[in-house]
């Protein structure tokens, strides 16, 4: 029965261990949409004149990029996301002098 057991026990935790990821890719990765949304939200409502609402947007996107850096790096490390994380912060500082 012990040899039994213990092959199927390697078995169950072999495939887990080839395809695991970090924890950080794995929060960044369930983060990734909703950072998008928000930086497409922060536009829209700049376009309609809501500054306050595209700041509050910016603001969020930017905080959750800065959050989430080392599991972004990981899931996407061909993006340059000290870029994106620059030019949110500049979109922020513009919107939130505009309200």
């Amino acid at each position: 029965m012990k040899r039994l057991i213990l092959p199927f026990l390697a078995a169950l935790a072999l495939p887990n261990a080839l395809y695991a990821e970090s924890y950080n890719s794995g929060v960044a990765k369930i983060q990734l949409p909703q950072i998008l949304k928000l930086g497409e939200n922060a536009i829209k409502f700049a376009k309609m004149g809501d500054y306050e609402a595209a700041c509050s947007k910016q603001r969020e996107h930017n905080y959750l990029i800065k959050l989430n850096f080392e599991g972004l790096q990981e899931l996407r490390p061909d993006f340059d996301w000290f870029e994106m994380r620059k030019e949110g912060l500049e979109l922020q500082n513009t919107l939130c002098s505009l309200r």
